[in-house]
């Protein structure tokens, strides 16, 4: 059959209506949403008259086709026959157990209990039924008619069970009362206009977090004096609502909103003191982020869409007796990092810069609760600490403020300890012992939640990297017992952190919390761990993904100090690191999850290292080095060398000469005395210029004639031989993409050999991502690389493999070719369709041309990325991202540093100044460096000598 053309494909389905009648054999009867995606499952039914065979049908969801495989029963579905498609067979069965069921497999995100778009698509691709289920409220629904067209009035609810496999009968019970329910609320206010121009109307903004509709009248805004509006049904989601009033009713120099619905009070706002001043003409007030960020003054209003808050200019007289608690600077370019609050006047305070460039502090000021301002002066150097000796005042343990106020007189950052301002629970903690202080948990790193982020110290470190000491009496009762950061399988499924029970008690894990470097914590689930017990967390309980390259974790106690720390080095796969019985840690070969530790030394395997020396004149030979590879377990035995080009070599070093030019892939293995092996590979450019004499290839074309008869020799660079007839091969793998990143009809496939291009032919069905492959065709050579022109190919549905992690962004250059995988870094450059990764090494981003917001991939953000490892014409190595859900933002580009008042923009040349002045003191010792932040500093370094630097490639 041949396939319309993919783009009239697609205008054909945004013209078909949403419903379609039930003209299709097979149509979906009963739909349970209720649990996880493992749980949910459809009911389908054949309401023809002939057998269907379901092999090819898919079940589409979320504009998705997702396969289904057979799991009990077989592919064919008899005439009036009803079978299951599951979103987890085995689970399904496992629900029912005694079930005869036809059951097929599938697997999707998740079905919403709001309702959603799905359907059925045939065996030839085209839609049979699609249509909006009505929302299900954690109840089965059933249709009423499998013959009738699925509109929401044929959709009925079981108050209890269901009757998968059965006739549907509604639960032959009474039907749910037609009066609705309250829905449950998610709205809040986002912003309000209280002081607009002369001709112009004030207005409240709402925004709706949540799925359900809210009905018209269904909620009030109140002002001081009561009500001033109703308010209009807003849809679902995320849905803005601009309520403008009818005539003047806020107040411009102050007054409290509030959102009351059903009698209830949902959300209120005040206005027009020091924490929050009244906003001038033109001026709004909303959220920082939606729906419960803190309200900030805006000179960007913005009704009925997202909001962004731009820092107004006052054209009043500025009252230099209270500082604003509006930002001038942006938040985290300078942090309050450690407080030492004293009775005795020896009160001190530590700053911190996060980024990698100096700012000048001159104009800067240090005020604790209401006392006289310090001064500050000098230059608080990149990545580094600044110490504020001594303050004007005691400053209480139990509680207190303060504030740091930048050039203009904002204040650019506050921080509040103990009930200092009334909410201890969003405070940092109080101190509660002398001699101790109150800390950022991870040094210099802000979340914006002064709760999470500080916790009191008995170990200040003045000028210093915070370290947490646990306060707890004793030894913690917990302890990290375990960490396996690179399984031998997915490290999705295989990963694991575990807690030991070390006191005399059984112990909660309710309130603790684990954290890696300098990321936010995460916290543990409620589970209870007997004396002397252990636990395995998985990847979905801790939330965290452990990168093979290394890091330290850190466990942390419900009052916020750090109780353990277990640190790891570059992971090998299947290696754990835990603790023996004396408590310290080290690598085995053995993880025991939940179970006592096993210290059996690991056999490592050996890594090897190249080193290439180029020729100084045509003719010499190039060196080929290895004395930088190594081997945990002692030192090697065994060098041997492949210079891609038939010879070889034993021995730590080599010397070799090419005998002509052209792109080799040289290949070290070597080997230690327990007999363990590694090889390693490199990309080698032989240029002609390398060689004792330059090839010359002679090329006769006999019967180029002219009118003159004369006959030519034409020389040429190449030499050319005569086209070998490629064998006719048979394959099997898995899609790892659709066409489109690898070429128009071209589809990479993940073989047992490893993977391979496939080359489709023009009128070729669609290929979808972990499609189960049998290709016949022919081997050809492409840019070097070979692939396989198909001329038949079979697909059956499936799942597409797990990706690899990539941990160092170097390791590309020996991964193989055309595999899926993942890894992290920072974008150091970027391009229309390529954006350039560093951590470790550099990797290129091919971007699909449709892909969106690729604004969000800015300079300096930190992404995570999904794709096929592939080789440039250039001979280069880059990942190609397949689609937008493979790119995420881990971590948003850090906002352009902002210079002082009067003050030019501070150089990178002058960025490790450092200086001390008045009551500020900076010495060497102190200004200890950030680590977690040092990647910045490396990537403004790569930034400014990229364009002088050539890139890592070829040698």
């Amino acid at each position: 059959m041949r396939f319309l053309p993919s783009l009239v494909f697609s205008l054909l389905l945004l013209l078909a209506p949403t419903v379609v009648r039930a003209a299709s054999p097979l149509v979906i009867t009963e739909i349970s949403t209720i649990g996880a995606a493992e749980h949910e499952w459809l009911e389908i039914q054949n309401i023809s008259e002939a057998p269907i065979d379901l092999t090819l049908w898919k079940f589409w969801e979320q504009k998705t086709n997702h396969g289904i495989k057979s799991y009990q029963g077989g592919n064919l579905l008899p005439p009036q026959g009803l079978a299951i498609i599951a979103g987890d067979a085995a689970t399904f069965l496992a629900d029912k157990a005694s079930s005869t069921l036809t059951v097929f497999d599938s697997a999707w995100g998740s079905l919403a209990e709001s309702g959603e778009e799905i359907g059925l698509r045939d065996a030839s691709g085209t839609l049979a039924e699609v249509f909006t289920y009505p929302a299900t409220k954690n109840k089965v629904i059933e249709r009423r008619d499998s013959h009738a067209e699925p509109l929401p009035e044929n959709w009925c609810e079981r108050l209890e069970g269901d009757s998968a496999g059965l006739e549907n009968d509604c639960g032959k019970i009474e039907e749910l009362p037609a009066e609705p329910t309250p829905p449950p609320l998610t709205l809040k206010l986002s912003e309000i206009f209280p002081a607009p121009a002369a001709d112009g109307k004030e207005w409240v903004e709402l925004f709706n977090a949540g799925p359900a509709t809210v009905p018209a009248d269904f909620c009030e805004l109140h002002d001081s004096h009561g009500k001033i509006a109703s308010v209009a049904e807003l849809n679902v989601p995320a849905a803005y609502l601009t309520v403008y009033l009818p005539s003047a009713k806020l107040n411009n120099d102050g007054d409290t909103v509030s959102l009351i619905c059903n009698g209830a009070t949902e959300d209120t706002i005040n206005y027009g003191g020091s924490a929050l001043p009244a906003p001038e003409p033109g001026q709004s007030i909303a959220r920082e982020t939606l729906p419960d960020g803190a309200w900030r003054l805006t000179a960007a209003p913005t009704p009925g869409g997202q909001n962004v808050v731009v820092a107004p200019i006052s054209n009043k007289k500025r009252n230099t007796s209270v500082e604003s608690a509006e930002r001038r600077y942006p938040p985290g370019r300078v942090l309050v990092n450690e407080i030492y609050p004293d009775d005795a006047l020896s009160a001190w305070v530590e700053l911190a810069n996060p980024e990698p460039r100096a700012v000048s502090l001159a104009g800067w000021r240090l005020r604790a609760n209401t006392d006289e301002p310090v001064a500050l002066t000098g230059t608080l150097a990149g990545d580094a600490h600044l110490l504020v000796p001594s303050l004007t005042g005691a400053i209480n343990k139990e509680s207190g403020i303060i504030f740091l106020i930048d050039p203009e007189g904002y204040t650019s950052e506050q921080v509040i300890w103990g009930s200092g301002d009334g909410t201890p629970e969003d405070n940092a903690p109080a101190g509660s012992r002398p001699g101790t202080s109150i800390a950022r948990v991870f040094d210099g790193f802000s979340s914006g939640n002064a709760a999470e982020d500080f916790a009191e110290s008995a170990t200040p470190t003045p000028g210093g990297t915070n370290e947490i000491t646990t306060l707890l009496s004793g030894i913690a009762p917990l302890r990290i017992s375990e960490i396996l950061p690179n399984p031998a399988g997915p490290d999705a499924l295989g990963e694991f952190v575990e807690i030991q029970n070390i006191s005399s008690s059984s112990q909660k894990l309710a309130g603790w919390k684990v954290a890696f470097d300098s990321r936010r914590p995460s916290a543990l689930p409620e589970i209870t761990i007997p004396v002397g017990g252990f636990v395995a967390l998985n990847r979905e309980e801790i939330k965290i993904a452990l990168p093979n390259s290394g890091a330290e974790l850190a466990l942390i106690a419900p009052d916020g100090a750090i109780a353990d720390r277990l640190g790891y080095e570059a992971a090998e796969s299947g290696i754990a690191r835990g603790r023996g019985g004396d408590g310290e840690p080290n690598w085995t070969s053995q993880p025991t999850p939940g179970e006592t530790n096993i210290i059996a030394a690991p056999v490592h395997l050996p890594r090897p290292a190249i080193d290439i020396t180029r020729p100084d004149s045509p003719g010499d030979p190039f060196i080929f080095d290895a004395g930088e590879s190594w081997d945990a377990d002692g030192p090697l035995s065994a060098y041997r060398w492949d210079f891609g080009d038939g010879l070889t070599a034993e021995g730590v070093s080599a010397a070799h000469v090419y005998a002509s030019s052209g792109k080799f892939s040289v290949s070290l293995a070597v080997a230690d005395a327990a007999g363990a092996s590694s090889t390693l590979k490199r990309s080698l450019r032989v240029y002609k210029k390398d060689l004792a004499e330059e090839e010359e290839a002679v090329m006769e074309i006999a019967s180029v004639k002219t009118s003159s008869n004369r006959t030519y020799r034409i020389k040429s660079k190449k030499k050319t031989t005569s086209p070998k007839k490629s064998p006719r091969i048979t394959l099997g793998g898995i899609a790892l993409a659709e066409r489109g990143p690898l070429g128009a009809q071209t589809i990479p496939v993940l073989t047992e050999t490893g993977g391979i291009l496939i080359e489709l032919p023009k009128d070729a069905r669609e290929i979808n991502r972990g499609d189960r492959l049998k290709v016949t065709g022919t081997t050809i050579t492409r840019s070097g690389q070979e692939r396989v022109r198909a001329q038949t190919i079979a697909a059956e549905p499936g799942a597409a493999p797990e990706p690899q992690f990539l941990a160092a962004l170097e390791e590309a250059e020996d991964a193989p070719l055309l595999t899926l995988l993942t890894t992290e870094g920072t974008v150091i450059d970027k391009t229309a369709q390529k954006i350039t990764l560093s951590r470790q090494g550099e990797l290129d981003l091919k971007l699909p041309t449709k892909l969106k917001s690729r604004d969000a991939y800015a300079v300096g953000a930190e992404v995570r990325a999904t794709g096929i490892l592939r080789l440039t014409t250039k001979g280069e190595r880059e990942l190609a991202v397949r689609d937008g859900g493979d790119l995420q933002v881990l971590l948003p580009a850090p906002l352009p540093p902002r210079p002082g008042k009067n003050e030019p923009p501070i150089s990178p040349a002058s960025a490790g100044a450092t200086g001390a002045a008045g009551g500020v003191l900076l010495t060497a010792g102190w200004g200890a460096a950030l680590p977690w932040r040092r990647r910045l500093a490396e990537l403004a370094e790569k930034i400014l000598k990229r364009s002088t630097a050539q890139k890592g490639g070829d040698y």
